[in-house]
Formats: structure tokens, C-alpha cells, sequence
């Protein structure tokens, strides 16, 4: 097992809510942070999130410390109290969020773990956070599941399809991203209400948006269709608009500034801002994640422990400390944060 913590999740969930009925402590916030951040949906249903409960339950306080403060070189394990899949990771301000299996959705912040009480039976895929964690979205099966300063609100999106991917923009519009097999999903927000994008036809059958990432111009997304092992890179401006269509199986996108980068099973491909050019991985990469730190420096994660470090036009393998699948990775600043099986956090500092 990864996790230096054994627990497993369910009973440490009970064990943190009969904490927090005891002692009644708030979680540690950020300089300046809303305490409303703490609010969450009540674990009223088993396999999908709800509305009932918005202003009851407070976040549950998990405390791992002590932290790993001096943050050594090279990658070492964050102990966590979760024993299921983490599908995704986002940093921001300093704190780091994680979202997973079994309705995890979660942030670390001075050596504590806080999850928030959504939906235990529920399927977190990603997440995207803005404005010091006063704007989260996170989406999963059917679902996106936001928090806008005061609370949570569930919003479902679709009857059968899993929106694997989310984004946020500093004027408040949101991307919600997925597939149910037979039709690519794209959601937007731009008020109260969320609308489904219409997609033109080259792109709306058969695949499935699996990641987002935002560059100068906005979002861009990655859509893959598993049959035909073909993936497309798509601009949303005013709309989708496609600029690049492949043969290679894709499955993670990162961006910084006009640069982007797509990655997956034996493949990574670089945009600088006028055209694509291949960055092949080493022989047999199954990657599954990616981040740009700048333009020529990033760091890719996938199966079995893979961890890559992009420098220039080239990638160096860099050890892990584990040998689980890693599924995301996300940074800020000098700290990179790596996520994956059997809730494994893996963190490096430069």
C-alpha cells in the first residue's frame, strides 16, 4: 500500500465526524478565506450527490500532521487517509485539493486532511478550483457539483454519461466535459442555469472529453474516441473548434501561456503557439496525466508508478516512490503534486 495511513476511508470518516461533533473546531483557512468554504452537502444518498442538507454538516477534519515541511528534492509520499482511486488533483494558493472514488473531495492544508461530505457512493473524476477555494467545481457520473462562496449546489447535467472534466473561468463562466459512449458531452454555465453545448458532427459521436486545460485563450479540450484509438484537441472560444485531430490515444492535457501538451499511451505531442511537434515518451509510457510548469518545463505521471519530467524538447524519467497507477498531476509554484490508486499523493519540491 502507498498510503502511510491504513485506515481505511469509511472508518476514518466516522472517526473525524465524531471529532468534529465533540470539539466543533473549524478547519484552518487560508489568510482571508471564507469560513462558508466548510459548508457541504449531507451524505443523504449512497450513489448520488443531493441538495438536501446544503446548510447542515461542516467539512470533517482528518489531521495527518505531522506535515512533510521541508518538503525534500524528489518525490515522497503525503500520507492520506484514503484507500480509493484519486482521479484528479488541482493546486491553488497553496492548498491542494484532490477529488476520487467513494465521494472523495477533499483539500490538504497545514499538515491536515479535510474532506467534505458529498455523496459517499458517488464517482469524483475531476475538479478545478478558482478565487483561493471560494469557486470549486467538480464533476462525475451524470453530475456537476459546485461551490460558489455560500454552499453546495448538485446540478445534473446528463441521464447516462460521466463528465470527467471541469473548468472555470475568472468571470464566473464553467465547463463541464464527458461522454456516455455514443455522444461527447460539453456543458457550459455562464448564469444560474447550465446549457449543453451543440457540437458539430466530426466531433459529437463517439467520443468522450477526458480532460481541459487553459492556455492564453482560453479552454481547450481533449476528446478521445476508444474504438478508433483516434483523440482530438479542441479550442472552446465562442465555440468548439478543432486544432488537431491524431491516431495516437490521448489521455491528459496541460497548458502554459500559448503552449500546450497532450499525452498518452506512447505519445506526447507539443504545441509553441504556431505548430504541433512530436516529444516521444520513453518506449511502453502509458501516461494519464500532465502539467506545464512554463513553456519547456513540465512533468507527465501514468501507470505503474510512471513519473516523466519534461525538459526542453525531451522527457527524464524520475523514480517514484510508489508503483501504483498515478492518474494526475498539478502544481504551483516550486511543489508538484501527483495522484492515483489506492489514494496515493505523491509530492516533489524543486
Amino acid at each position: 500500500m502507498p498510503n502511510l495511513h491504513t485506515t481505511s476511508y469509511r472508518y476514518a470518516l466516522a472517526l473525524s465526524l465524531a471529532l468534529v461533533a465533540c470539539q466543533r473546531a473549524p478547519a484552518p483557512q487560508a489568510d482571508g478565506a471564507d469560513d462558508a468554504r466548510a459548508d457541504a452537502i449531507a451524505d443523504s444518498s449512497d450513489s448520488t450527490p443531493a441538495d438536501a442538507g446544503l446548510d447542515a454538516p461542516v467539512e470533517a477534519t482528518i489531521d495527518q500532521r505531522p506535515d512533510v515541511a521541508a518538503c525534500p528534492r524528489g518525490w515522497h509520499v503525503v500520507p492520506s487517509p484514503f484507500d480509493r482511486d484519486l482521479r484528479d488533483v488541482f493546486v491553488e494558493a497553496g492548498t491542494v485539493y484532490v477529488v476520487g472514488d467513494a465521494g472523495v473531495v477533499a483539500y490538504h492544508r497545514a499538515g491536515a486532511w479535510h474532506p467534505y461530505l458529498l455523496a459517499k457512493g458517488f464517482s469524483y473524476q475531476g475538479i478545478y478550483v478558482r478565487s483561493t477555494g471560494s469557486r470549486i467545481l467538480t464533476v462525475g457520473w451524470r453530475f456537476a457539483v459546485e461551490f460558489e462562496g455560500s454552499g453546495w449546489k448538485t446540478n445534473q447535467l446528463d441521464s447516462t454519461g460521466t463528465l470527467y472534466a471541469a473548468w472555470l473561468d475568472p468571470s464566473g463562466t464553467a465547463l463541464a466535459a464527458g461522454g456516455n459512449g455514443l455522444r461527447t458531452l460539453l456543458y457550459r454555465r455562464s448564469g444560474p442555469d447550465w446549457s449543453e453545448v451543440k457540437l458539430p458532427s466530426e466531433l459529437g459521436l463517439g467520443r468522450t472529453f477526458v480532460a481541459i486545460a487553459s492556455d492564453s485563450q482560453g479552454p481547450v479540450l481533449l476528446a478521445r474516441a476508444e474504438s478508433a484509438a483516434t483523440s482530438m484537441v479542441v479550442r472552446y472560444a465562442s465555440g468548439p473548434d478543432a486544432l488537431l485531430v491524431t491516431r495516437h490515444d490521448l489521455r491528459g492535457i496541460g497548458a502554459h501561456s500559448d503552449h500546450l501538451i497532450v499525452v498518452g499511451d506512447d505519445a506526447a505531442l507539443r504545441y509553441d503557439g504556431q505548430r504541433w511537434h512530436e516529444t516521444p515518451p520513453p518506449t511502453g509510457s502509458r501516461l494519464r496525466g500532465v502539467w506545464l510548469a512554463n513553456t519547456h518545463r513540465g512533468y507527465a505521471v501514468g501507470m505503474a508508478g510512471l513519473i516523466l519530467r519534461l525538459d526542453g524538447a525531451s522527457w527524464q524519467r524520475e523514480q517514484a516512490p510508489v508503483s501504483v497507477d498515478l492518474l494526475a498531476v498539478h502544481g504551483e509554484g516550486s511543489q508538484i503534486y501527483a495522484v492515483g490508486a489506492t489514494g496515493t499523493v505523491l509530492r516533489k519540491c524543486e
